[in-house]
């Protein structure tokens, strides 16, 4: 009896690791200094993975319009300020599922020194279909 209640549990344990392991943190990080200030370029996702913005230099401000669209959250608008110095890192937002691919570009601007990429960053999530 005490075999099986050990078996079951470390097959609940497994089970749980491996659905945590199966989440990607896609980590979108910025630098002033950087080719379009943010690497990487674009982000492929798909349902369940979370995104984090990480400034590694410079002043950044950050606008998701209708992010509600793409990510599990509340308000219809992501607005962020990064600084390297003080507040380096987003909150972890996690990727909805999506009936069909969603292609979503988002904004940024340098408040360092008042520049924007040269391309427009992506974020697409991938429908499970």
């Amino acid at each position: 009896m005490k075999f099986k209640y050990l078996s079951t549990g470390f097959i609940v344990f497994l089970l749980f690791t491996v659905s945590i392991s199966a989440q990607k943190m896609h980590e979108i990080k910025l630098n002033k200094d950087s080719v379009n200030m943010v690497n990487p370029l674009t982000v492929d996702a798909i349902s369940g993975n979370t995104v984090k913005f990480v400034s590694t230099g410079g002043k950044f401000r950050i606008f998701i319009e209708n992010a509600i669209k793409i990510f599990d959250i509340d308000e219809a608008n992501i607005n962020i300020e990064l600084d390297d110095a003080t507040n380096p890192e987003s909150e972890i937002y996690v990727c909805k599922d999506v009936t069909q691919d969603f292609f979503k570009v988002y904004f940024i601007i340098c408040l360092t020194n008042g520049e924007t990429p040269d391309a427009p960053p992506i974020i697409i999530i991938r429908s499970a279909d």
